[in-house]
């Protein structure tokens, strides 16, 4: 086999080169299975052969649309192909994978690659009748990677001998299929309308930018069990990150299923599915550049055979550093971030960082507790419907020249789903609820009665001037409340409406980048700080927190910004005429 996957692969057991959890994990499943393969009850097997096979066809037949010159494949190319062909069942001999997912930043090649894969399988794979599919969301899309394969087709006289094609005489991008005469094979792009393609038996399909796939009815449905009949069939879903925001879309949750499968702990096997992604740990420092080497296998000197190097990746920065609605898009598509951490946010959490106190938050939290009791501060309180989380936000503000806002965040969740929300949305909520950072309310559902009653607690020990709400799922606290004697005058509805919370959004913005909020480094909200996205209306061009995204969580820095407004409205601004002095943007220091 070729010696460029025993040398990539000791590189990494070795770490010489710089790659994510996420493919030391892969390389270790395909250690310990050739460790595994010679008991005579294990399953599978490795194909050196088999594994060779597609490599040395590419190399000898594929010539790029760029270039004059056979593919060369780099190393980690050599290894995923390696391994998504090699791994055969002893059963029957056929393929082992049956659907695999490389998750890499954009520029890395993946087109190419899947133009060079959809070719094999249409020529070489063995397969009688193949029907390869190059699918995407739009016909357009899934033409960029087909174009790819007709003009490396056109390229290689072997291909062009062997390979027929239908349509595009005057234009290389209105080719309708390629096909192989003596195999009666044909290979052509499906897009949305897959109602047409219902009795389409599959043998190969190569999903293109899965990222962009809002749903697995329809076409991805068809793809995927529309091989059940054939031997061996192969999904090659290729993409890269995209929105993480909402667990329903069809990425994520093979990003997160293969998290599972790759991960040694979880109970999750899944032997015919390969996950491979290049893309940075969870704590990784993203502006490090040795990091970036993580998300772009195929970065390094273009001498050498690599596709771009790192100046590329730095110009790129450069420029995206200039615009700074840029910089998440960069993070998405330069280093193969998902959009919750990627997409432009509210404010950068280094400059979240840049306000916190020093110390250890749980210490930070218990001495804010200690030093605020009996001083002036305005809350807001954001609940949930059901099952999030729901927040509440106590924010003092400065008493004397110099010093800063202050705030004390309070977090409820329902004590039953705690696991699920640690499962759900990847963040140690059980830890949380352990470190008093988040309140566990019984039951399944939010309890509404509890939170009343902290905070009727909380006003007993704070001089609370005011309460802001969102009436859309406050109408039970705010009731039981006035039931428990909370000061109905300190109450105040604050719908969560552009025009509403524009002004204040704007304003707790300038607070934080000025770094005039001296925050405890509460973990939970720093994660929702983190998640915090702006929603513009088109015409009004007024800004709000964008609450559609569903899997990210941004009650407590909604209700700070509620609890800005109230603090920071003329009724309520605390003049220096008291021994208090409170500084307000625009009003003097």
């Amino acid at each position: 086999m070729d010696a460029a996957v025993a040398r990539y692969i000791e590189n990494v057991v070795k770490g010489r080169i710089s790659v994510g959890k996420s493919i030391r994990r892969a390389i270790d499943r395909h250690r310990v299975d050739l460790a595994n393969q010679k008991r005579k009850n294990y399953p599978f097997y490795f194909d050196e052969q088999a594994a060779q096979f597609p490599i040395d066809f590419i190399e000898a037949f594929i010539v790029p649309s760029e270039s004059d010159q056979p593919m060369r494949l780099l190393d980690w190319e050599k290894v995923w192909i390696a391994l998504l062909f090699g791994w055969k069942r002893k059963a029957d001999g056929l393929r082992r994978f049956r659907r695999t997912l490389l998750l890499i930043a954009k520029k890395n090649g993946k087109t190419a690659l899947a133009a060079a894969l959809a070719l094999f399988c249409l020529v070489a794979d063995g397969e009688l009748s193949a029907r390869v599919f190059i699918a995407a969301t739009t016909k357009k899309q899934g033409k960029v990677c087909m174009t790819e394969a007709v003009l490396m087709r056109k390229k290689s006289p072997a291909l062009k001998e062997a390979v027929a094609q239908s349509g595009g005489k005057t234009d290389d991008k209105q080719v309708l299929a390629l096909y192989v005469k003596e195999t009666g094979s044909r290979l052509s792009v499906m897009a949305r309308d897959a109602d047409s393609e219902d009795g389409s038996i599959v043998s190969h399909c190569i999903l293109d930018e899965l990222h962009r796939w809002k749903t697995k009815q329809g076409l991805y449905s068809v793809l995927r069990y529309g091989g059940r009949t054939r031997k061996q069939p192969l999904m090659i879903e290729i993409s890269t990150s995209g929105d993480s925001a909402n667990t329903s879309l069809p990425c994520f949750e093979e990003y997160e299923y293969g998290l599972k499968v790759l991960d040694p702990n979880d109970e999750t096997t899944d032997d015919e599915f390969l996950p491979l992604f290049y893309t940075l740990d969870e704590k990784d420092n993203w502006k490090d550049e040795l990091n970036w080497y993580k998300a772009n296998p195929s970065m390094g000197p273009v001498a050498d055979g690599f596709l771009f190097d790192i100046d590329k990746l730095r110009s790129e920065y450069d420029e995206a550093k200039g615009k700074p609605g840029e910089i998440g898009i960069w993070k998405r598509f330069g280093l193969n971030i998902w959009s919750q951490e990627a997409d432009d946010p509210a404010i950068e959490i280094e400059r979240w960082d840049a306000c916190a106190r020093k110390g250890s938050a749980k210490h930070l939290r218990e001495q804010t507790f200690k030093e605020m009791i009996g001083r002036p501060c305005f809350a807001a309180l954001d609940p949930s419907q059901k099952l999030a989380t729901s927040a509440l936000d106590l924010l003092f503000p400065p008493v004397t020249p110099g010093e800063k806002w202050r705030s004390l965040e309070f977090f409820w969740i329902p004590q039953a789903n705690i696991q699920d929300r640690v499962k759900k949305y990847r963040v140690p909520f059980d830890r949380w609820v352990e470190d008093g950072f988040v309140i566990a309310t019984p039951g399944e559902v939010i309890n509404k009665s509890y939170i009343a009653k902290e905070i009727i607690a909380l006003s007993k020990q704070f001089d609370l001037r005011e309460l802001l709400y969102d009436p859309a799922f406050a109408t039970e606290i705010i009731s039981q409340l006035i039931e428990q004697g909370f000061p109905e005058g300190k109450l105040g509805s604050f719908p969560q409406t552009p025009i509403k919370m524009n002004e204040p959004c704007n304003s707790w913005a300038l607070m934080v980048l000025r770094e005039e909020l001296a925050q405890d480094r509460n973990p939970v909200m720093r994660w929702q700080v983190s998640n915090l996205r702006w929603r513009m209306n088109v015409t009004s061009q007024l800004v709000m927190p964008d609450k559609s995204k569903g899997r990210d969580m941004i009650d407590g820095p909604v209700a700070q910004i509620m609890a800005r407004a109230s603090a920071t409205s003329k009724d309520n601004v605390i003049r220096p005429k008291s021994k208090f002095f409170i500084a307000f943007p625009g009003e003097g220091t």
